[in-house]
């Protein structure tokens, strides 16, 4: 039987800002690690380095992270970000306004993805 969702732990919003990183307290958790942020309007022409293409270093901004990788738009948005592994490289591209670098070793990264329906229907 599954169980209810009454009973399940929910996952806290977290109002985004353009500069936001991985690196802040707040994203702490193994990889795995689930986290919903919001991010505001208008990160594409923000400041905020992004390194990496779909999988992304902890140092970059993870709403221009999003918008670089096609699971948010200009008008902003929630987005859905999974901490994951360290990489030995991460391989920089350009895309959708935004260009990414390249960066080295790292013990964490991060991806972003679009929520699932529950997530969007919870916040």
């Amino acid at each position: 039987m599954p169980p209810k969702l009454s009973k399940l732990p929910l996952v806290p919003i977290i109002k985004g800002k353009c500069s936001m990183n991985f690196l802040e307290k707040i994203f702490k958790g193994d990889p795995g690690a689930v986290f919903l942020v919001h991010c505001p309007k208008n990160c594409v022409d923000a400041s905020g380095s992004v390194f990496g293409t779909a999988i992304y270093a902890p140092d970059s901004s993870i709403c221009r992270a999003a918008i670089h990788a096609g699971v948010l738009q200009h008008f902003g948005g929630l987005v859905e970000v999974a901490a994951s592994w360290g990489q030995d490289i991460f391989t920089g591209s350009v895309n959708r306004d935004i260009a990414s670098s390249d960066f080295t070793t790292t013990t964490r990264s991060f991806v972003v993805i679009k929520p699932n329906s529950l997530a969007i229907r919870l916040a």
